[in-house]
């Protein structure tokens, strides 16, 4: 049995790097020209034994005449390393959980024969990580072992595995897609996973054994890419970190790449060199950088408007894309980032949201985007479009907890908005009242619908998150679904007045100062705030955060020949450095 080390707080910051530094004098290089891996062969002992282990490299290509099964587990609690083993006739530092997964593998009289990332991986060679997860996609396991040590009759079991925290995790992912014969294992109970996964599919329904949907989703969505057939979605990378984007990984930038094995595309080859990347942000910007040069798609932006990366406004961290810390996520309890709340007024080009069904908006006049990696390091972008407007002053800001409280605070907030612009209007066609019901409605609902609401007469009730409409009553559900999406709509939102006049509604962080920009490939006005120089001659715009998306109740459709009102100097097109 492995000895175990006393624990102090220290032990989880200096001590595992020294542990890590410790355990890589086990590892010679590998051959990456010749797709080499490491496989771990655990020696047979009894339970009282010490556990020892035989590390050795081997070629893909050779993994048919030596078979192996390769290890899924939990990594919580990894770089808490207090357990020793043998490796190689040499003391190795392991967690308690790789140490237990050992354990429960071992077999008392046959050598068995198994691929586990913390042992077969040097964990201190950030190239060797990288070359690693490139071949994640090659079939090379016989079989994938989820070892989830649950000690029950069948049925609890399989219950108590479903509120595992192994489900959270994005490796699972293609671990279970590129294994050729997985296996579930709970202590002595196993299933393959075929079997497994009907079970779900067929009783998830069922009233006495309860699945999340986002279960059945993962089990739904894993069983298409078994597939033979299953070809890379349209946008590749990003469409699998966007679908997989709740699960949860112990280092953030593995939220993409863990998904690289699942590519038969091969990726970009500045992103796999950003693996070896000190900081995740850096990879995080490389991931969105590549995307939007070479897609010249800027709906991405959207994603990055309240999920931005530190230090670098336009690229989306992909930690925050989950609704909790990787520690404390439930796979049953943890909240959704729910679409209905991605406040995206272009979002259908990534996540499926009521607020844009029907919505067609091109204040760019289908102009391509112009964009190119900028000229101010790992955090800059340069994009092309203008300068429209700039934010003169701004309303009190509608706080993303009101989406879940009664109306009250939501006539509160619209009536000082209407005060804000220079109401209220006696006579609602009123041009201004017309603009202004325009602005903050983003055409998702009337001026009498709004004006209903203000005056608590929609006939909807107070409590609208736990409001379940009645049977029948279209009429009813439809006016409970357009508050619902106005209320997603406001929510961390404010209300804007421009230099020029215009009325708005941008992200709650608009400021005094920004300016409204139309970006040449952005359906929608942008606000961006910009980061002056002083020179002594004037003071200069050197560069600017992009603050997010914008609704502007006179600039959401170009209108005219945008390319010849180019020419004409009518519009003077400029370029942004974001930062």
């Amino acid at each position: 049995m492995g000895r175990e080390l006393i624990w102090n707080p220290i032990f989880e910051t200096i001590v595992p790097n020294a542990y890590l530094y410790w355990n890589s004098k086990l590892y010679a290089v590998l051959d990456r020209a010749g797709r080499e891996i490491r496989v771990l062969e655990i020696l047979p002992g009894y339970s009282s034994d010490a556990m020892k282990v035989r590390v050795s490299s081997v070629r893909l290509d050779e993994r048919h005449e030596r078979p192996f099964c390769a290890l899924s587990y939990s990594w919580g609690g990894h770089y808490i390393l207090r357990r020793v083993i043998s490796a190689n006739e040499q003391a190795y530092f392991v967690s308690a959980t790789v140490f237990n997964a050992l354990r429960a593998l071992r077999h008392e009289q046959e050598v068995r024969r198994i691929w586990i990332d913390f042992i077969c991986i040097n964990q201190k060679d950030e190239a060797e990580k990288q070359n690693q997860l490139s071949l994640m996609g090659t079939e090379a396991a016989e079989e994938h072992i989820p070892e989830l040590r649950l000690k029950d009759d069948q049925l609890k079991a399989i219950q108590k595995l479903l509120q595992h925290r192994w489900w959270s995790r994005v490796w699972v992912v293609p671990e279970v897609t590129r294994g050729k014969r997985v296996i579930v294992k709970c202590g002595q109970f196993q299933l393959p996973w075929e079997i497994f996964s009907a079970f779900l599919l067929r009783s998830h329904r069922s009233p006495n054994f309860q699945i999340p949907s986002r279960l059945i989703n993962f089990v739904n969505a894993v069983t298409e890419m078994k597939s033979p057939d299953y070809t890379d979605p349209p946008r590749d990378w990003l469409d699998l970190a966007l679908q997989f984007r709740q699960r949860v990984a112990g280092r953030p930038r593995d939220k993409l790449f863990a998904l690289l094995g699942l590519l038969k595309s091969a990726p970009n080859q500045e992103i796999l060199e950003s693996y070896t990347s000190k900081y995740d942000r850096e990879i995080f910007a490389a991931f969105a950088r590549n995307y939007l040069v070479q897609t010249r798609d800027l709906s991405l932006l959207a994603l990055a408007e309240n999920r931005e990366v530190l230090g670098c406004s336009w690229a989306v961290d992909w930690q925050k894309m989950t609704s909790a810390e990787w520690r404390d996520y439930d796979p049953f309890f943890s909240d959704d980032i729910s679409p209905e709340y991605e406040n995206m007024f272009w979002g259908e080009h990534f996540i499926v949201s009521p607020l844009v069904q029907g919505l067609n908006f091109k204040a760019d006049g289908d102009q391509p985007a112009v964009c190119t990696a900028g000229p101010k390091g790992w955090n800059s972008l340069k994009v092309k479009g203008w300068k429209a407007d700039e934010i003169a002053r701004v309303a009190e800001a509608y706080d993303v907890e009101s989406v879940k409280t009664d109306l009250t605070s939501d006539q509160e907030i619209i009536s000082g908005w209407i005060k804000f612009a220079g109401g209220p209007w006696a006579d609602p066609g009123y041009q201004n009242s017309i603009r202004f019901h325009r602005a903050i409605m983003a055409e998702l609902g009337d001026t009498e619908f709004l004006d209903k609401l203000r005056a608590d007469q929609t006939d909807v009730p107070h409590d609208v998150e736990s409001q379940e409409p009645p049977l029948q009553d279209n009429l009813f559900e439809m006016k409970l679904l357009r508050l619902r999406q106005l209320k997603s709509l406001w929510a961390g939102h404010r209300f804007f007045l421009t230099s020029g006049g215009h009325f708005g509604l941008g992200p709650a962080k608009t400021k005094h100062g920004d300016h409204v920009c139309v970006l040449f490939g952005c359906r929608v006005p942008v606000v961006l705030h910009p980061w002056p120089v002083l020179s002594l001659k004037r003071r200069e715009v050197d560069s600017y955060s992009f603050v997010g998306q914008a609704h502007v109740e006179s600039l959401m459709y170009y209108e005219g020949d945008m390319e010849q009102n180019i020419k004409d100097k009518k519009i003077k097109v400029e370029e942004f450095v974001l930062q």
